[in-house]
């Protein structure tokens, strides 16, 4: 059974009228190359890297192998036209889980040699799932989806889009009335906390999808952005500061272009990215 899902972490709507919206998503390991070309899109993925080996294997029986969405007959061109029989489609299956054990057992030996994850973990990336948080524009939402469901679209990827989308078009969006209101992801709206605090909560968030289970506690967050993330040695690691965000006039406020991002691709000028504001030490 496929385990490709998608879920609104956080959908705002700023007073302009632009869009942000957060997904958290579970896709085939073999196509995120693919879903990783979209520029627009700001995203954080689990991490081969720094899951442990039997982690991984274990994640593998629990979820089951990442089988494809559909079976196609070989043709010419990158997409396939015509699907293969029923019968064919079992023979497939039958050597994707030969695969898939003999690829599993023999990381299980590497681990027992003592390889690193980081090395033996790519070995079995063909058969998993993994998970990811995604945020974007409605705009540019919506360009995925126009390139992703086509039916050129490779059939993994599109069942991802329909997930996506349908997620989006049964979410409520938050209006948000203040022209400096934030969109933060993993945050609940009615929290108590401090700005300073809501942004760390929402970085640590969206950084611990690639690598452990939520823990959405506030010393949990001071430790993973001020210890971990901010590049105290001068080794920043700032991609889960591109969820979050802000509505001004870039214009007007900032006048440059120094605070523009993947969010301001399709004309919404309004909206700025929290790691522009880190990186201009404006915040």
């Amino acid at each position: 059974m496929s385990q490709v899902k998608a879920e609104v972490i956080k959908h705002s709507v700023f007073p302009s009228g632009s869009e942000l919206i957060t997904l958290e998503i579970e896709l085939h390991r073999f196509i995120l190359p693919e879903f990783n070309t979209h520029s627009s899109n700001s995203k954080n993925f689990q991490s081969t890297r720094a899951v442990p080996i039997l982690k991984q294997l274990e994640l593998i029986a629990q979820n089951g192998i990442a089988y494809p969405v559909e079976y196609y007959k070989k043709s010419k061109g990158m997409s396939g036209r015509e699907l293969l029989s029923q019968e064919d489609v079992e023979k497939c299956e039958n050597i994707i889980e030969e695969m898939a054990k003999f690829c599993c057992d023999k990381v299980k030996e590497l681990d027992k040699i003592g390889l690193h994850k980081q090395t033996a973990g790519r070995y079995i990336e063909p058969y998993m799932y993994t998970k990811g948080v995604v945020t974007a524009t409605k705009k540019a939402f919506d360009w995925f989806f126009n390139l992703r469901e086509d039916v050129e679209a490779q059939p993994e990827i599109k069942a991802l889009a329909k997930c996506m989308k349908t997620a989006i078009e049964a979410s409520k969006p938050i209006v948000r009335t203040s022209a400096n209101a934030w969109h933060l992801p993993y945050v609940e709206e009615e929290s108590a906390l401090s700005l300073s605090d809501k942004l760390k909560v929402s970085v640590s968030c969206c950084a611990q999808v690639s690598y452990r289970k939520l823990d959405d506690s506030l010393d949990k967050a001071r430790d993973i952005v001020d210890n971990k993330l901010s590049g105290k040695e001068g080794k920043p690691h700032h991609s889960p500061f591109q969820h979050q965000a802000t509505s001004c006039d870039l214009l007007s406020i900032f006048g440059a272009n120094s605070y523009k991002s993947n969010f301001n691709n399709f004309g919404e000028e309004d909206i700025i990215q929290y790691r522009k504001l880190i990186e201009a030490g404006s915040l």
